[in-house]
C-alpha cells in the first residue's frame, strides 16, 4: 500500500530516529535502576508521540470500516492482547515483585530486632538503685 504523500515517509523516519535513543534510555532504566533513577526525556517524548498518533487515528478513522469485524477476528485480537500483557507480566514482572517484597519484609524485620536489641542493651547499662 503506497503512502498518499511523501511527508508520511518523512514523519515515520523522524519517529524512527527519535525512537532510537528512547529505546536505549528505557532499556537502561529497566535494567539498571541504580544508575538510571527515572526515564529519560526521549522516552517521554516517544510516549507522547504515540499517544497523540493514537488519538488522531481514533478521531479521523470514523467510518473507515463500514462492516463490523467477524467474531473470530475479535476473539483472536482479544486473546493475542491478553497474552501480550500476561506473558511478560508473569515471566518478568512477578518474580521481581516477589523479590522486592521479600527484601522489604526482611529489612523491616531486621530493623525492628535491631532497635529492640539496642533498647535492651541500654536498659542493662542503666544502674539500678
Amino acid at each position: 500500500m503506497e503512502p498518499d504523500h511523501p511527508i508520511v515517509i518523512l514523519r515515520l523516519a523522524g519517529v524512527f530516529l527519535c525512537a532510537l535513543p528512547a529505546v536505549r534510555e528505557l532499556y537502561l532504566y529497566i535494567n539498571n535502576p541504580r544508575k538510571a533513577k527515572r526515564m529519560g526525556q526521549h522516552v517521554w517524548l516517544l510516549l507522547a508521540t504515540i499517544l497523540t498518533e493514537l488519538m488522531v487515528i481514533t478521531k479521523w478513522s470514523k467510518g473507515q470500516f463500514t462492516e463490523p469485524f467477524p467474531l473470530y477476528v475479535r476473539w483472536a485480537w482479544m486473546i493475542g492482547g491478553i497474552l501480550l500483557v500476561l506473558y511478560p507480566a508473569i515471566r518478568f514482572g512477578l518474580p521481581s515483585v516477589r523479590k522486592y517484597v521479600g527484601k522489604q519484609k526482611q529489612k523491616r524485620r531486621g530493623k525492628g530486632k535491631g532497635k529492640k536489641a539496642q533498647y535492651l542493651l541500654r536498659m542493662n547499662e542503666v544502674p539500678l538503685l
